[in-house]
């Protein structure tokens, strides 16, 4: 069965929401799931961040991440809120933020967070070193200037291509799976086999 059906973005944010009131860790938790260089499927762990509206992730460019984002024309987003027993899956592109949003986000993350991404101008993220606690005194020892480095990036997930909700808490113990795609400027509801 389909049809149309409104924006699921808005049961998104409504799940995420109560995801949030009750103190679920994953809430503000999302997976991205790329394409490296080489082909094969590789998936991380990021924060995400309601930005003007938007759902969106910060990120460093020296990141193996960064560079995997432009290897497809979109990637996949997976989010599960455990404490309401939902979860999301996103194909999504990328729409980059402007420079003055991330500096204005960038100021308001812990200090540890910004000596790690000056440190990445030196250190890219995913390079080896010598040991935990070099890389600690490494950091310690660092400067950060009240700016984000270049290299501070943040992405919308934007375009939302298609949108799958799967309600594992089911009272019939069938898990609800709805596929919702977008077509011109509605979306299509899909109801799908779990």
């Amino acid at each position: 069965m389909s049809g149309t059906h409104p924006d699921p973005m808005q049961l998104f944010d409504y799940d995420r929401s109560r995801a949030g009131s009750l103190n679920d860790p994953l809430a503000n938790v999302c997976y991205l799931a790329t394409i490296t260089d080489a082909g094969d499927p590789t998936v991380r762990t990021l924060v995400t961040r309601e930005v003007e509206g938007r759902v969106g992730v910060f990120m460093n460019a020296s990141s193996p991440k960064f560079r995997e984002i432009g290897n497809s024309s979109a990637v996949t987003v997976l989010m599960h809120f455990p404490s309401i027993a939902i979860q999301y899956r996103m194909h999504t592109g990328l729409t980059e933020m402007d420079g003055e949003t991330v500096q204005q986000f960038w100021m308001n993350r812990p200090q540890a967070s910004k000596k790690m991404d000056w440190l990445y101008s030196s250190s890219p993220q995913s390079s080896t070193v010598e040991s935990r606690t070099a890389l600690l005194d490494q950091l310690s020892n660092l400067d950060v200037p009240d700016r984000a480095p270049p290299s501070a990036t943040g992405f919308y997930f934007d375009p939302i291509l298609s949108i799958e909700r799967l309600a594992l808490d089911q009272p019939d113990h069938v898990h609800d799976r709805t596929k919702y795609v977008l077509d011109g400027s509605s979306w299509q509801v899909f109801q799908l086999v779990p």
